[in-house]
């Protein structure tokens, strides 16, 4: 099975961790949804209309550590539980 994951705009508003760069912050998200894809499994296929929708990826707790990574992760998994709805 052949998993491709495009995130074409990723929106995060208010993290109030300082400046973080974009292409770390990205990376990190992806490298989650696919560490999280290998471990359990993509769930119900999503449906041709479903393919290209937003997804809500909720919100990070506070107490989430500042930088790129820890926060790429909560993003992902976020994104990952919100893809499997």
């Amino acid at each position: 099975m052949k998993i491709n994951v495009h995130i074409d705009r990723l929106v995060v508003d208010d993290l109030g961790a300082g400046p973080l760069r974009p292409e770390k912050l990205r990376a990190a998200v992806q490298a989650e949804i696919e560490r999280q894809l290998r471990s359990h499994g993509a769930g119900q296929p999503l449906q041709p209309g479903n393919r290209e929708r937003p997804v809500d990826g909720g919100q990070i707790p506070a107490g989430t550590a500042p930088g790129a990574e820890p926060i790429g992760r909560q993003i992902g998994q976020a994104v990952f539980r919100s893809i499997r709805q």
